[in-house]
């Protein structure tokens, strides 16, 4: 961050890869990528064994716009010098 001379937290860059990764492997797989509903619907439908930063397949369940596999994540806080204040891990597993 230019104004205090300290970068941003780069803890969340796997979740930028991830969600590249499956909009990538949608454009991929559409006959006209620069057609959005198209793009949209394989998004929404047809997100498969999509491999992410973690190294393990993504899929989607199309009924629930959902992960079938429990990707927890740690949720964290900085504060101003980019020190760890809070670090929690939350389960994306909606069963439990």
């Amino acid at each position: 961050m230019e104004d205090t001379g300290t970068e941003y937290p780069k803890t969340n860059v796997g979740f930028g890869w991830d969600a590249m990764m499956v909009l990538y492997h949608a454009l991929l797989k559409a006959e006209d990528p620069t057609n959005g509903e198209e793009v949209r619907d394989i998004l929404e439908n047809d997100t498969k064994d999509v491999i992410i930063s973690s190294g393990d397949k993504l899929t989607i369940d199309p009924s629930t716009h959902r992960p079938t596999l429990d990707l927890g994540m740690y949720i964290a806080t900085y504060d101003a010098s980019n020190e760890l204040v809070y670090l929690a891990y939350r389960t994306t597993d909606f069963s439990k």
